[in-house]
């Protein structure tokens, strides 16, 4: 049988290419990348405190994904995953670190999951100076399928960063998500298929956001069933959940 790519992938697979961060110089890059966003850009994070990187921790115990535009030959967007089977210690996620005591349904919820295959989504960073610059062009013409506007390129890129989180849980056997998420991106999310569900109210970590839990498969096929377009993107068309999950029909 002949597969079609879609709009969807067409555009990502012109516009856009993963870099999984697996050399010192690319892992710098996720760092340089994300003081430019949390720190310069957005604020959520003292410039004081770093010197031209925004680095913790958790990076120890982390994988890295850049994403890079073609056109402009610049990395724009990056996430990581922490992962607790990269250390022999007693791990804490930062939403484990973060929670307050008192808020009981997202401390069950972190109590719920299997450490040793679960990771939790962190630093999912998009350059607003990217989105700036793309915003003052008018359009870019598909000659196939039409003019394009910079209105769908935030979920371009976002479903980019989807693709890369699920091909490194794949590897690294994640089957659950935790993730501490922004009201505006959990809506954006919900607008592709990605459904999260909410454990508490909204804290204050690097802005305002809500500690959030779901498993690898019951994302991938709420997205296959919403929006099957944006699963075949994230996917592969299947290839790379193929062995791991049950999909749904």
């Amino acid at each position: 049988m002949h597969y079609t790519s879609t709009p969807y992938e067409q555009q990502f697979a012109e516009q856009f290419e993963l870099v999984e961060a697996n050399t010192a110089e690319l892992i710098s890059m996720c760092k340089k990348l994300r003081y430019q966003i949390y720190c310069e850009e957005r604020g959520h994070l003292s410039a004081d405190s770093f010197v031209k990187m925004e680095e913790d921790h958790y990076d120890e115990h982390s994988i890295q994904t850049l994403l890079r535009d073609k056109v402009s030959n610049e990395y724009i967007a990056t996430v990581r995953l922490i992962l607790s089977h990269k250390t022999e210690k007693r791990f804490h996620y930062p939403l484990e670190e973060h929670i307050d005591e008192k808020n009981h349904e997202a401390i069950d919820m972190i109590n719920s999951v299997p450490k040793d295959q679960t990771a939790e989504i962190s630093r999912f960073s998009i350059s607003k100076q990217f989105r700036k610059r793309y915003k003052n062009l008018t359009h870019v013409t598909d000659k196939e399928h039409g003019p394009r506007n910079s209105r769908n390129i935030d979920a371009l890129i976002t479903i980019g960063l989807f693709k890369a989180i699920t091909k490194m849980s794949v590897e690294n056997n994640v089957t659950n998500w935790l993730a501490f998420m922004e009201p505006s991106l959990l809506r954006l999310l919900s607008r592709l298929g990605v459904s999260f569900d909410t454990h508490g109210p909204l804290l204050d970590y690097c802005g305002k956001r809500y500690p959030c839990k779901n498993t690898v498969e019951d994302v991938l096929n709420g997205i296959k069933k919403v929006k099957p377009e944006v699963w075949r993107l994230i996917t592969d068309n299947g290839k790379v959940t193929y062995h791991q999950f049950t999909l749904a029909k």
